[in-house]
């Protein structure tokens, strides 16, 4: 997910976990709820270019 032209955001979850994603307004930010583990675990991917 991203409007780069070079690239944008990825989240590999495993595949004994669920992920859900979180909407995000913002471009080149993706956020997943991982559930599965002890407790539920936010990611926020950013895609920032140097």
């Amino acid at each position: 997910y991203g409007t780069n032209k070079s690239g944008g955001v990825c989240v590999t979850i495993g595949k004994h976990l669920k992920g859900s994603r979180v909407s995000c307004n913002v471009e080149n930010i993706v956020i997943v709820d991982v559930i599965g583990l002890s407790e539920t675990i936010r990611i926020i991917a950013i895609y920032w270019p140097a």
